[in-house]
């Protein structure tokens, strides 16, 4: 009988790989299989050469890259004297990505990581899943039952002893962690666990020197622009490059849930490893020993809107029969429609679902929280300086997230409030990440940006990068709703173009009954943009909302090039495809 050795390796920028790769562990421990989980980076070729089954998850960043604990992994993928034709015939795989289909880059890594491991003469034992965060039910739509179908196949394959069952799932699950609430006497025990640290990624300790509202009072959105002293960072960035950071949850939200959870925030806790798959939390995000309001601070994620791994979890805790026969609906595949209305369409979040289910949630352990709500991830966002321009600073633009469902409460993005309520003179940790962006080096070829609304802040590093330069050949076409509410940088634009170092062609969608996008004032610049990007050989480059405006903006450069090029339908679409292979045609959007 084939051994049932298990190895999962995810892939995972923002950690949702890393959650569903758990997910499928928890569901082949049930099946009795031996499972070893671990992040790419952190399994070797020579692991690699000998591993009978491997399960990979894995999203996708940038111009489809893999992510940075997979980057590593990748690399050793590629080398194709080291792994010929033939040399993982031995192995049996399954791939699943995680991406979002808005973006053309759509499960690019995982694709390709499926494709070099069938080269290897690896074998498939499951069509590779594609699941989509545009799914109403958001990745879950298609990993769960991609799951599901791994799980019988992996039966089947591998099946179990003779005599020997399936684990059941109602007992309550192992933690992750091991905690110790500490007493007045054992507070300052030396023995605790820390997690093992590093020096690879030590973040910048920035002081903000202004963080302003840059749209009127009055419009529906407020955007901050948000500067940051780094005048002793030791980071260097280039136009293109993000700022990383990792939001808390404000105090008002943690004195929410702590009084929900009846839990003293005040109180301290050792955690230790309970689980050997899983790591202690970093040091630069959680210190240990912590109090329980900074672990409701920096670490739990309550604020997201939970998946189905959550009730089944929270269903363990339930003693009130109308909660739990209510929690074990929506733990069900039979309770995947009522789920949705009641969780992913509303957007109602693990507190929120907690505040329902009021008696269960006071039942529920300090340690097994560490697994119900997900670590807070980082968030990046597009650098808006010039390090040639802005010596000594990093600006970015951020939109505070903020808008209505059924629900009583605004659904507010986690990150955005919170930066948005830092006063000038916090300090908090950032860290510099390479962006999907690649800006052309060529100083004198010309270049065409598309930027509507904070999709303008990497073309204002790129631009003032150039102008340091004294470069021009810029043409930046900017969206917002009204020149009075939300026209960014105004000032700045008019004064580059009145240098001739820019030229600017702004669209305002709310001044006119019609209403006008970037796609459309393109038009009125057809002539240059044709001569700068075919005929010279310039780049072009679109930043902002994923939703509709990436494909107007595509179909608007083929109309260009249909209309003052001469060319079909046909060819202009082969022209934006040869621009992409080559790097000149180049998106950076987000939903």
């Amino acid at each position: 009988m084939a051994a049932r050795n298990l190895v999962i390796l995810y892939g995972s920028q923002t950690g949702t790989a890393t959650d569903v790769a758990k997910r499928i562990r928890k569901q082949a421990r049930l099946r009795r299989f031996n499972t070893t989980l671990k992040a790419m980076n952190d399994f070797s070729l020579e692991e690699l050469k000998q591993t009978p089954l491997i399960v990979f998850v894995c999203s996708t960043t940038g111009q489809g890259d893999p992510p940075d604990n997979m980057a590593k992994f990748w690399r050793f993928m590629l080398r194709r004297r080291e792994l010929p034709a033939g040399s993982l015939s031995h192995l049996k795989f399954a791939v699943l990505g995680l991406g979002d289909s808005s973006y053309m880059e759509f499960n690019f890594a995982a694709k390709r990581l499926n494709r070099r491991l069938l080269g290897t003469g690896a074998t498939s034992i499951q069509e590779i899943g594609y699941a989509d965060d545009q799914h109403e039910l958001g990745i879950d739509g298609v990993a769960e039952p991609w799951i599901a179908q791994l799980m019988d196949n992996l039966m089947v394959n591998y099946p179990l002893p003779e005599g020997e069952g399936m684990l059941s799932d109602e007992g309550l699950p192992i933690t992750s962690f091991r905690i110790d609430v500490l007493t007045e006497t054992s507070e300052n025990c030396s023995n605790a666990e820390t997690a093992e640290k590093t020096d690879d990624d030590p973040p910048f300790y920035a002081r903000i020197l202004s963080n302003e509202r840059v749209t009127a009072l009055d419009h529906t959105q407020d955007v901050r622009f948000i500067k940051f002293d780094t005048a002793d960072c030791t980071f260097k960035y280039e136009p293109g490059d993000v700022l990383v950071v990792l939001p808390e949850n404000l105090p008002a939200v943690v004195d929410e849930l702590l009084m929900l959870l009846e839990l003293d925030g005040e109180r301290k806790i050792r955690l230790f490893v309970n689980d050997e798959d899983v790591a202690l939390p970093d040091s630069k995000v959680l210190r240990n020993p912590c109090t329980v309001r900074e672990a409701a601070t920096k670490f739990w994620d309550f604020q997201a809107v939970p998946r189905r791994s959550f009730f089944e979890l929270l269903v363990h805790f339930a003693t009130d029969e109308r909660e739990r026969e209510r929690l074990k609906e929506f733990a069900s595949a039979a309770g995947t429609d009522d789920l949705y209305g009641y969780c992913f369409r509303p957007k109602r979040t693990a507190l929120e679902v907690l505040q329902d289910f009021s008696d269960t949630a006071k039942k529920i352990p300090i340690a097994y929280l560490f697994d119900l709500f997900a670590a807070i991830k980082p968030r990046s966002f597009s650098i808006a300086s010039s390090p040639k321009y802005h010596p000594g600073e990093m600006h970015i633009l951020v939109a505070v997230v903020c808008y209505k469902t059924k629900l009583k409460r605004p659904r507010t993005g986690v990150c955005s409030t919170w930066l948005a309520a830092l006063p000038a003179a916090s300090i908090i940790p950032i860290w510099v990440r390479k962006g999907t962006m690649k800006f052309d080096k060529v100083e004198d070829r010309p270049v065409v940006m598309v930027g509507p609304g904070t999709g303008v802040a990497p073309f204002r590093s790129f631009i003032f990068d150039r102008v340091a330069e004294g470069v021009g050949h810029s043409i930046l076409f900017f969206g917002c709703r009204e020149r009075t509410k939300d026209f960014h940088f105004e000032t700045e634009w008019q004064a580059l173009q009145d240098k001739g170092l820019l030229k600017f062609e702004p669209a305002f969608s709310r001044e006119q009954e019609e209403k006008v996008y970037v796609q459309d004032v393109m038009k009125r610049s057809a002539g240059k943009v044709f001569n700068w990007i075919y005929e010279q050989g310039g780049a072009f480059y679109v930043a902002g909302n994923s939703k509709q405006m990436p494909t107007g903006v595509m179909n608007a450069l083929k109309r260009i090039l249909q209309e003052e090029g001469g060319m079909s339908g046909d060819e202009a679409a082969e022209e934006v495809k040869k621009m992409q292979s080559e790097g000149r045609y180049q998106t950076e959007t987000w939903g």
